[in-house]
């Protein structure tokens, strides 16, 4: 009998049991790395979720197509995207409060999105890009209760956050020379800063030179004409009050005041400003009859790290202070502080100005619209209180200028408020009030040279012995005044679905 050869099978268990040991066998230093990684990375993904997350898509207005590769982020952070192939976007691990959603995308005008992000949850927001074509477009002139002008217009320049933090500016007109046509001039507060984006002769002039108040045209006669100063909504300048380059009449040139024509820029620190917008055409009929373009001004009103900044140079110290944060939610502050001081020519005169400038915004939200997936609350205030002093000294120098002397104290504050109540999401009351004073006193003594007239201590009628004089003697000028503005507007805003077609 042959003998029977067995073969021995391998158990099943073993098998697995191998398989398994060679599968999921881990060494020891990988599982501590996957351990650290789980513990960083655990945090940061917890405190995306307690977040809002941003979506919506991108199209171009008019057809509806979507925008591919748009560049979507928001301002002041590190989170962005770029829109898939439908247009679609999504942003996670949205900061809570106001919030503006940028989106670029070349051909496109740049789109910014006010939007009040939840602390929690979901946001829709679409999109529509309009297209950027080298045409010049016709100039409309509308009431935009949507409080800002549009920076898709032909006709104006705006200026960004960013551009505003890398330019060495003093003032807002530091800022006005990024657009197109403005002369470039030193930072600093040596003299009135003024703008004119397209100049109108206020007083008389012959052959090169300033003639007194009568020889040209007056403020009726010009009050169209002039540059719109608008800060948070609220005009600076009226027809009484023309934004020009220089101030009116035949003794104002020689003051550093903006006294009688217009408003003196250097009261508004570049710290200060959020955004500026330039229109160069017609602004829009809701400010009033200025056709000599406009210069619209917002100021920061946000969640701001503290910022402290040192500007020097040889003529110019400047040190300024911004910070802001949110309260429970529905109230946010931010603070500005600024003082600069420019010395014209050191060592040579002791001329010198400084300037104090200051703001306080406080902004309080309530409420959530009808439809709450827009992020948009229903009841807003925003309220604004500024103040400045700009001192400005020229004393008496024997060596450049004997018996000459000037100086000048303006200073003053100004209180505004904007509230906005929304009925729905196409429906809504808009209210912009503001009341400013400014104290303008100035003087000056100059030596003044005089032909032979005649003269006499007679101050009644009668006969009298007099004289015949001349020669040099010294003339003293004071201008002091206070003048006060106010300011209302009242608007409402509904957007109608009638017929398939949309109303405003």
């Amino acid at each position: 009998m042959e003998p029977v050869k067995m073969k021995r099978e391998p158990s099943p268990m073993s098998n697995s049991t191998r398989r398994g040991r060679r599968c999921y066998a881990v060494r020891p230093p990988r599982v501590v790395a996957l351990t650290l990684l789980i513990l960083a990375v655990g945090p940061t993904i917890a405190s995306a979720q307690e977040r809002a997350t941003i979506s919506g898509s991108i199209r171009v207005v008019d057809t509806g197509e979507p925008v591919e590769g748009a560049f979507v982020r928001i301002e002041g952070t590190n989170l962005a995207t770029l829109s898939d192939s439908s247009g679609v976007y999504r942003i996670a691990g949205v900061p809570p409060g106001p919030q503006v959603l940028r989106v670029e995308h070349l051909g496109f005008a740049t789109a910014r999105i006010p939007i009040t992000v939840p602390t929690r949850g979901a946001v829709t927001r679409d999109v529509e890009l309009s297209w950027t074509a080298l045409e010049v477009e016709g100039i409309t002139v509308t009431a935009d209760a949507a409080g800002r002008a549009r920076g898709e217009l032909a006709t104006a320049s705006v200026i960004e956050l960013e551009a505003i933090e890398h330019q060495t500016a003093t003032s807002l007109a530091g800022l006005l020379e990024l657009v197109p046509g403005i002369v470039l001039q030193p930072p600093g507060l040596d003299d009135v800063q003024q703008v004119a984006l397209r100049v109108a002769p206020t007083s008389g002039s012959e052959f090169g030179m300033l003639l007194p108040t009568g020889y040209g045209p007056e403020a009726v006669d010009v009050a169209s004409f002039g540059t719109l100063v608008i800060m948070d909504g609220v005009p600076l300048s009226n027809n009484a009050n023309i934004q020009t380059e220089g101030a009116r009449g035949g003794i104002f040139w020689s003051f550093s005041t903006s006294a009688s024509g217009g408003i003196d820029l250097r009261r508004i620190p570049a710290h200060t400003i959020e955004r500026v917008e330039v229109i160069r055409g017609v602004p829009s009929a809701r400010y009033g009859d200025f056709t000599q373009g406009a210069i619209i001004v917002d100021t920061r009103a946000s969640e701001v790290p503290p910022i402290l900044s040192l500007k020097a140079d040889p003529r110019t110290l400047e040190a300024s202070i911004v910070g802001g944060r949110y309260f429970g939610g529905t109230h946010a502050t931010t603070l500005t502080f600024d003082v600069a001081r420019t010395r014209t020519q050191p060592g040579l005169t002791e001329d010198e100005m400084t300037r104090l400038a200051g703001q306080l915004a406080h902004r309080m939200r309530f409420g959530r619209t009808p439809a709450p997936a827009l992020g948009t609350d229903r009841l807003v205030f925003d309220t604004r209180l500024d103040f400045f002093q700009i001192l400005d000294d020229r004393p008496e120098n024997p060596n450049t200028r004997q018996g000459a002397a000037a100086r000048s104290r303006d200073r003053g504050f100004r209180l505004s408020e904007r509230a906005r109540y929304l009925f729905s999401e196409n429906a809504g009351i808009y209210f912009t009030g503001a009341l400013s004073t400014v104290q303008q006193n100035s003087s000056r003594h100059l030596p003044e040279v005089s032909g032979v007239q005649p003269f006499t201590g007679q101050v009644t009628e009668g006969r009298a012995e007099g004289w015949y004089i001349g020669g040099t003697y010294v003339s003293e000028v004071t201008v002091d005044g206070q003048p006060w503005l106010g300011y209302a507007r009242l608007e409402a805003d509904a957007r109608p679905g009638w017929l398939g077609l949309d109303h405003h």
